[in-house]
């Protein structure tokens, strides 16, 4: 089938991390996000389905994220490593400079770039619109920004921008798939529809409400 796939991979890692692969099987290209914990997990499905690697994108440069981000690296040699215009990693690893709107090419697809932060200064979410989706369903890779059922820490500094992220993670459409940094809930995956109406710090009515919520000790 046409389009792009993505392949949630449990590495456990710092705190029950996932890492993904967005795929196009017809073309056999994948992005990897996020390599850490157990990769070789990431890289015996990539292997499984004959993929070839066109690039490795990090959602933020906290640790419990790149952990694996060398070893990647020297696994799939040449393959570019995307990460927000500011990031730095404690590795020798060239990073390709990300800005709010670009997009990454993967086969005959797009993963279109939104800069959301509030948890760190460097979040990216990934966002494969439902045009560009194999089976026609939007989705997003949204690291530590958004969970299922929670969002990721900040301080008082963070949390307007934290906030506005996540009302603009709100926008989108009801059936977009949302895909975590972690395994924090009962669910590995949500909808934007469900965290819309279950998700405490989407549903706080105003920023002081979610704030209150958010930065409770």
């Amino acid at each position: 089938m046409k389009g792009l796939s993505v392949i949630q991979v449990p590495v456990g890692g710092f705190d029950r991390n996932f890492s993904y692969v967005v795929a196009d099987r017809e073309r056999r290209e994948a992005l990897v996000v996020d390599p850490c914990g157990d990769f070789e997990k990431v890289a015996s499905l990539i292997a499984a389905h004959a993929l070839q690697v066109c690039g490795i994108a990090v959602t933020h440069t906290h640790f419990d994220h790149i952990a694996r981000l060398e070893d990647a690296c020297a696994r799939y040699r040449g393959a570019p490593v995307y990460a927000h215009a500011s990031a730095r990693v404690p590795f020798s690893v060239p990073l390709v400079p990300l800005e709010e709107g670009d997009t990454l090419p993967v086969g005959g697809g797009r993963v279109r770039v939104w800069h959301t932060p509030g948890h760190h200064p460097t979040s990216l979410c990934y966002l494969i619109e439902g045009e560009e989706a194999e089976d026609g369903v939007p989705k997003i890779i949204t690291g530590d920004t958004l969970f299922v059922g929670g969002c990721g820490r900040t301080d008082a500094a963070g949390a307007p921008d934290l906030y506005r992220s996540l009302q603009r993670l709100k926008t989108l459409p009801d059936d977009t798939v949302v895909y975590p940094g972690h395994d924090y809930s009962v669910r590995p995956v949500s909808t934007i529809r469900d965290e819309r109406r279950e998700n405490p710090y989407l549903v706080a009515e105003c920023y002081e409400a979610f704030a209150r919520r958010r930065l409770q000790k």
